[in-house]
């Protein structure tokens, strides 16, 4: 995530900061350069394995 603030202050609402810190630790923003849009159907492929980055139920 570019900017997990919102994530983060959701997340310590619901677990207590303490909680949220042994759990998670520091969560730190991606530069929003490093993130790419995956399109629909789009695969995880390592080596020889594929993956869907999710399932449509």
């Amino acid at each position: 995530m570019a900017n997990p603030a919102r994530l983060v202050a959701g997340a310590m609402g619901v677990y207590g900061e303490a909680e949220f810190r042994r759990v998670y630790g520091e969560i730190y923003p991606i530069d929003a350069n490093r993130i790419i849009e995956a399109p629909d159907e789009s695969r995880i492929v390592s080596r020889q394995l594929s993956w869907p980055l999710w399932r449509q139920l």
